[in-house]
């Protein structure tokens, strides 16, 4: 079941697991809207908005550790914008 790894490779790939699922995006924006009905519907609207904004934060947060978006790049782009008007 356990495989030896070279060093560097991350410890969530050491397990052999069975055919990789993927959700498209529509599956994803479905499952996305629900649950934010749900926790409406449940807990009201306001839990409802603050469930969408821990997810989005936590979205963005994900997309920085990976290496997807650069906070610095963020301040440049709003400095350039300043200067053109």
């Amino acid at each position: 079941m356990f495989h030896r790894w070279q060093l560097g490779v991350s410890s969530d790939r050491r397990y052999r697991t069975g055919p990789e699922v993927r959700m498209s995006r529509q599956q994803f924006g479905f499952l996305a809207g629900f649950l934010a009905v749900a926790v409406w519907a449940l807990a009201g609207a306001g839990a409802a908005a603050l469930a969408v904004l821990a997810g989005l934060l936590g979205w963005l947060v994900v997309r920085v550790l990976d290496g997807d978006l650069a906070v610095t790049g963020l301040g440049d782009r709003r400095a350039g914008d300043r200067r053109r008007r």
